[in-house]
C-alpha cells in the first residue's frame, strides 16, 4: 500500500466536516515521511500506525462533539424548507409562463414530485454524502455517528423515517429531553447532530485552560478562543503552547476574538508560550 492510499483510507473514515480533517492528513504524512527518512520501510511504518479505520476512530475520540442546540436545528430545517419552496415556486412560475401545454404539464409534474419527495431525498443524500444539508452548513451543524464517524446511507434513511411516517413533530420532541439532544430516530440510527469546533466546557468553571500544539488545527481560532474564554473564572487565563510558525496566526486570532495576549517565559527555542486573557 502507498502512503496516499493509506491516507485516503483514514480520511474516508472521517466526516468531511471533521474539524482539522486536512491537517490530520498532513500530520500523518509528516509522521510517515519522518520514519521513512529514519530508514524504516513503508510497510513497517504503516503496520505500526495500524488499521486506517481504528486510527481514524482515535482521532475522532479526541474531538469535542457538542450536541447542537434545538434552536439552530430548527432554523437549519427552516432554511432547507424555504430553499425547497423557492425551487418549487420557480418551477411553477415557469409552468404558468410557458406557452406550450405539454411543457406546462411536465413542469407541473416535476413541481409535484419535488413537493412530495424532494425534501426527503435531498436530506437523505446530503447528510449521507457530506453530513450536512445547506441549512446545517449555514448554522455550523453536521450529522455523525455516535462515535463521530460519517453516517452510512442506511443510517441516513432511518433518520428520516419520521418524515415518511409523518410523525416528525413527535420524533423531534425527543431532542428536548435526551442527553445528547437526539430525536427518537436518531437514537434508533445511532446518529447525532453536533456543532463543529466547540470546546464544550462549562461557563465560568476554570482557572486555567491549556491549549498545547493544537490551535493550528482549529477551523476558526478566534471563535474557539472566544468560547474558551467564556469557560474561565474571573482572573483565569488560557495558556497556549505551540511551535513558532504558529505564533503570529494565534496572535491575530486573539486580537480578532477581543482578547489580550502576553508572553509566558521561558519557552524552548522553537516554541512559544502565550497567555490569553479576557
Amino acid at each position: 500500500m502507498t502512503t496516499d492510499a493509506y491516507l485516503d483510507q483514514v480520511l474516508a473514515h472521517l466526516p468531511r466536516t471533521t474539524p482539522r480533517r486536512q491537517q490530520i492528513a498532513l500530520e500523518l504524512r509528516g509522521h510517515i515521511e519522518e520514519r521513512l527518512a529514519a530508514g524504516q520501510q513503508l510497510d513497517d511504518v504503516l503496520r505500526q500506525l495500524g488499521d486506517p479505520a481504528v486510527l481514524a476512530e482515535s482521532y475522532l475520540a479526541g474531538l469535542s462533539l457538542v450536541p447542537a442546540d434545538f434552536g439552530p436545528r430548527v432554523l437549519a430545517k427552516v432554511v432547507d424548507v424555504l430553499g425547497l419552496l423557492l425551487i418549487i415556486a420557480v418551477i411553477v412560475a415557469l409552468a404558468l409562463l410557458s406557452p406550450r401545454g405539454d411543457v406546462t404539464v411536465v413542469l407541473a409534474c416535476v413541481a409535484v414530485f419535488i413537493a412530495a419527495f424532494g425534501f426527503l431525498i435531498y436530506t437523505i443524500v446530503s447528510e449521507w454524502k457530506s453530513g450536512q444539508t445547506f441549512g446545517k452548513r449555514r448554522y455550523g451543524l453536521f450529522v455523525v455517528q455516535e462515535s463521530g464517524a460519517p453516517i452510512s446511507l442506511g443510517q441516513s434513511v432511518v433518520r428520516q423515517l419520521s418524515l415518511i411516517f409523518q410523525i416528525f413533530w413527535i420524533d423531534a420532541l425527543f431532542a428536548l429531553f435526551t442527553e445528547r439532544r437526539q430525536r427518537a430516530f436518531e437514537l434508533l440510527s445511532k446518529t447525532r447532530v453536533v456543532r463543529a469546533d466547540d470546546p464544550g466546557l462549562e461557563a465560568g468553571a476554570y482557572d486555567r485552560i491549556l491549549v498545547s500544539e493544537v490551535d493550528h488545527y482549529l477551523g476558526d481560532r478566534a471563535d474557539y478562543l472566544r468560547r474558551l474564554s467564556c469557560a474561565l473564572k474571573p482572573g483565569g487565563f488560557i495558556a497556549v503552547a505551540n511551535r513558532l510558525p504558529y505564533r503570529e496566526p494565534l496572535l491575530a486570532a486573539v486580537a480578532a476574538a477581543g482578547l489580550h495576549a502576553s508572553n509566558l517565559a521561558p519557552a524552548p527555542p522553537v516554541h512559544f508560550y502565550v497567555k490569553v486573557e479576557p
